[in-house]
């Protein structure tokens, strides 16, 4: 969001490594504009993909998936990020 004169944001990044661990995620404060531009890093967070690894592997390895568990997967994965975000 930014404030009246549109040069202060909040923003959440969320990402995952190739090790499909978990999800990791950062609020952060962003200020100013090109070249004057800065970063405050707030909360962070992580999320164990826990029992979706296996299927998230198998998914991430081409390996095919019947529709209905390929759309439980994509649920559950989206679930994961909302939780995420409502920590930070």
């Amino acid at each position: 969001m930014a404030d009246v004169t549109g040069t202060t944001r909040r923003i959440i990044g969320i990402m995952t490594g190739t090790s499909l661990d978990g999800l990791d995620g950062v609020a952060a404060r962003v200020t100013g504009r090109a070249l004057d531009i800065r970063i405050a890093v707030g909360r962070r967070a992580a999320r164990s993909f826990g029992p979706l690894q296996p299927t998230l592997r198998e998914a991430a390895d081409q390996h095919p998936l019947p529709a209905g568990a390929f759309a439980r997967l994509a649920r559950e994965l989206g679930a994961l990020h909302v939780d995420l975000i409502h920590a930070l």
